[in-house]
This record gives C-alpha cells, structure tokens and sequence, in this order.
C-alpha cells in the first residue's frame, strides 16, 4: 500500500485534527524575553534509512531569568532514537517515552547567551512504499514560542543513494542549495512556531533499507480503522437507546407555572418544599437554614441576644428551647443536635454551627424519608434514576480502566483503538446525566414542585419590586430554602424602620444585624448528593523558562 497517498477517512480526520492543532499553536505568544539568533540542524541519512542528526542552537536571554531548556521530539515516525547526547556548561536530563523529552538545568541566567547541542539517530526514518524510499523531517520544532533570526539546514545522503527528484521544503521563503554531498537550505526572521517540512525521494533499491515498524504498525491501524470506528459507533448507539428508552418510559409533560397557583406558607414544612425543585430531593444548606428559622418563628426554639454584661462587648446571640416535644423528623434531628450540648436549655450561637453542620446527614436523610412517606416520590422513578447513576458510575470506571488497558496493548497502533474505550467512557457520561435530570417524583410531587416553584418566582418578583417584610415575614425560613435570605434582608433593610425583620426577631436589641449574624452562622456548604495515520518526523517543541 502507498503510505504517501493514502486519502481515506483516517488521513481526512488526521489532517483536520493536524490543521486545528497548528491553529491552537501559532496563536500562542512569544515567550518574553527569549529569542533564538542562530538554529543549526545537519541531516545525514545512512545506507540503513536512519538518520544522524545534529541541533544546535544559541537562545537569548533577556529581560527575566532562565533556569531552563527543553526540546521535545515525537518518536511517532522512529522505530527508536540510539546514541542520545546533549551538551552545555549545566545539568541535561534525557527521558523516552512516546516522545524524546531532553532538559537542561543551569545557573539563573540573564542578559546573556547559551548554545545548546543534542545528537541523537533516528533508527527507521524512511516510509517505503511502491519502489521508494521517502523522507518528510520537520526542519525546526513545530512548537517553538521564540522567534529564530537565523536557521541553517544541512542535508546529507549517501553517494549511493539515488534520487528520484530534488529535494523540496514546504516553504518558498526558505532558500535551497545544492553542496557536493547534499543540500543546504536557509530562512531568516522566522516567526514564533513558523516551521517547514524537508521532502526527499530515493529508490529504495539504491539502499539497503527495510519497512519499518512504524509504517507497519499505521498500515496495520488503517486496516483495523473500520473495526474500531464501527464498535465504537455500536457501543454509542447501544448506550444512546438505554437512555432514550430509559426517558421514554418515565416522560412526563412539564407543568406551566403560569397554571399553577404558588404554594401557601403552611403548604408543607419549608425545608420539604424546597427540597422538591430539583429532579431528585435537594437538601443540604439552605434546607437546614430554612428549618431552624421556622423552628424560631413557630416558637420551638428562641433566637435572643447573649448579655454577658460589658456595654462595649461584641454582639453575640444564643439559641433557647425548653425540652421540645413532638417534631417532624427532620425537624427532631435539629433539636436533638442542639438539646444534647445545650446548658439549662441555652446555647451559644457559635457553638450550635458546628453541630448543625455535623447533623446534616442526618437531616438529609430525615427530609427524603418524609419525602416518600407523603407520597412525593414515584419508587419505579426513584429506582430506575439510581439505576442510571449507578450504571454510569460502573461505566465510566470501566471505560477509564479501558483506556489505559488499550494504551497499553494497542499504542503502536495511534490513538484510533482508543474510540472503543472512550465510547464507553461517553455512555458512562450520558447515563449520569439521564440519571441526574430524571424526575422522581411521583405525580402528586410534581405538582405540589410546580406550586412551590411558583412560590419562589412570586417572591423573586416580589423582592424586585415592592417586598414588605412585616406581611411577607412567614416566608422568611422558606426564602432561606430558595436561598433568597440575604436578598430579602437586603431589600427589607431598604425598605425602612421596623421593616427589615420578622416580628420573630423584634425583642432583639439590633434584629436586623441579628439575622444577618444568624444567616451566615447556620449557612453550611451542602454536600453533593483521535486518528492513526501518517506524520512528518522531527517537529516536536522546544522552549525555555
């Protein structure tokens, strides 16, 4: 097979991916401070079809301090990389991998110059295809963010070597010459990441060369090419009809809130309510906040000012409660966090933070039982959600395991094999998502949401326009569970003397700094529920920080 003219699908993806990379690249800006005055590189093809190569190249440091260099080689088109040096008046660190990463270390410098050599061969070099022997080498790294003032390119082959054709560089600014035993080839001013390929033809009869692995491995990864698309396809297919099967089967036709009537204050304890606007039960925070401000303005619990006696002390506040009696659940969990630490009935605002914080599971637990025993929860909607989120989570575990199992086994062959297990890594994301905006509730939760979503538009209009916080003050703990608190302590401030506080609060000596301190005390943060195919050796990136 002709590994130059390949035109299937797999070169087409390569090729777009290519021109977006050198897009994202060139637009990257100069490294301050870093410019390179000469860049020399010397190509010498052996008999064998691998290559010597020689760079050298002196940087600038100007402007800030350099401590190092790097160049980056990709091994893509190499069967292997021998006889690695690096030379410079300072510490070189050489490491292989899918690339030929080299570093030098040396003394902070500035205003000054370094020169800086690597020698290395590049084993395989050459692409065989149809009685040719053809070369394609990235004249300068393909990543440089460094402008060159000088570059000098030598290229030797063997007198052996038959050419079927001049050498070409993919750049008409680049000047071409010929030398008794080769080619030399020169540009000045070049630009950050402005690079340009070297092309060159032999008969592969006039060399003693093989096909090497590489090219072996790309034509082997082009045959397989229609494999690894069609079972990844198949995979995102069969994934995509569980969800919509899945949604199919539990569509509900959403309700317009401008049919619903908004939900009265006693509709539902405000923690429960609020807890209905997400897909799934929403408690945490907020949640919290809004059950104690109700405990407060029901009288279950006192929120007052803490006297300790000293007219310059700062203002602190306490929680009282006489032993509480019967409570919703979720609710008893809140008093029972706090009567346990309490001293003759009587907290420290302080203190109670962190017991509210260490209750919440507890809490979390205790709303979404409610929850299912008033029939809000639909158990088949609720089952097939954490299906979904469980399934995704198994997934997606699988499909990340699965990529590096395939890095592993199948990375000579390009990146194509990874279709297979990044497909199900897909499935995994596309199943969280039908699991986390399914709806779990039952038909009866759904329209007492719809209601207490109406009720948070309404306030949120409200606090827009004209809020009154003396006739509105019984939807202060449900204002907490929309997380609209401080937006309604905001706007009741500013709405004058005696209206910035529920009359819940009044008997404090500044009700308003009062709940401004309680808003911030009990709010708690709730708890969250490529393609294969063929390249151009050389390239890579070099830079200096």
């Amino acid at each position: 097979m002709d590994s130059l003219g390949r035109t299937g699908a797999v070169t087409c993806w390569a090729v777009l991916v290519s021109l977006w990379l050198s897009t994202a690249v060139s637009a990257q800006p100069a490294t301050r401070g870093l410019s390179a005055p000469q860049l020399d590189l010397s190509l010498t093809l052996l008999t064998d079809g691998s290559v010597d190569v020689r760079e050298t190249i002196t940087f600038d440091f100007r402007e800030k301090t350099f401590t190092e260099v790097d160049r980056e080689i990709s091994l893509r088109r190499f069967d292997d990389v021998i006889d690695v040096r690096a030379s410079m008046d300072g510490q070189v660190r050489i490491r292989r991998g899918r690339t030929l990463r080299v570093t030098w270390k040396f003394p902070k410098t500035i205003d000054r110059s370094r020169t800086f050599t690597l020698e290395y061969r590049a084993m395989g070099a050459l692409a065989l295809a149809t009685g040719r022997a053809s070369l394609e080498w990235f004249l300068l790294p393909s990543q440089h963010r460094y402008p060159i003032g000088q570059a000098r390119v030598t290229w030797t082959v063997p007198k052996s070597a038959v050419r079927l054709g001049r050498p070409t560089v993919e750049d008409d600014r680049w000047g071409l010459e010929s030398l008794a035993d080769g080619w030399l080839a020169t540009r000045a001013n070049i630009g950050v990441n402005e690079t340009a390929v070297l092309h060159d033809t032999f008969e592969m009869a006039s060399l003693a060369v093989a096909t090497p692995q590489w090219q072996v491995n790309e034509d082997y990864a082009e045959q397989m090419a229609p494999a690894f698309i069609i079972g990844a396809g198949t995979l995102f297919v069969m994934a995509l009809g569980v969800v919509a099967m899945t949604m199919f089967r539990f569509y509900r036709p959403s309700v317009e809130l401008e049919t619903v009537i908004p939900a009265s204050a006693d509709s539902l304890p405000p923690a429960l309510g609020t807890a209905l606007l997400a897909p799934a039960p929403a408690v945490g925070g907020p949640q919290l906040q809004a059950t104690l401000l109700d405990l407060a303005r029901r009288n279950v619990l006192q929120i007052r000012d803490a006297h300790d006696g000293a007219a310059d002390s700062t203002p602190s506040y306490e929680i009282a409660m006489h032993e509480p009696g019967p409570l919703r659940p979720h609710e008893e969990v809140l008093t029972d966090a706090l009567w346990l630490h309490m001293k003759n009935g009587i907290i420290g605002l302080a203190a109670a933070q962190p017991l509210l914080l260490k209750a919440l599971p507890a809490f979390r637990r205790a709303v979404r039982s409610e929850l299912v025993q008033d029939g809000m929860v639909d158990a088949d909607r609720q089952w097939a959600a954490r299906a979904m989120n469980v399934s995704s989570a198994v997934v997606t575990a699988l499909g990340l395991a699965g990529l590096l199992l395939f890095r592993v086994m199948f990375g000579h062959l390009g990146n194509l094999p990874l279709l297979l297990p990044a497909s199900v890594v897909v499935a995994g994301v596309m199943f969280l998502i039908a699991g986390q905006s399914m709806s779990v509730w039952s038909q009866r939760g759904v329209s007492t949401a719809a209601s207490w979503r109406a009720r948070r538009t309404l306030l949120k209009g409200e606090l827009r326009s004209s809020w009154d916080g003396k006739a509105g003050e019984m939807w202060w703990p449900a204002g907490a569970g929309f997380e609209l608190a401080g937006k309604m302590l905001k706007v009741s401030r500013s709405a004058g003397e005696g209206q910035a506080v529920p009359a819940w609060l009044s008997h404090m000596d500044d009700p308003s700094a009062a709940l401004a301190t309680i808003i911030v005390a009990t709010t708690v943060q709730p708890s969250s529920g490529g393609a294969s195919g063929g390249g151009v050796s050389g390239g890579g990136s070099s830079g200096a920080h």
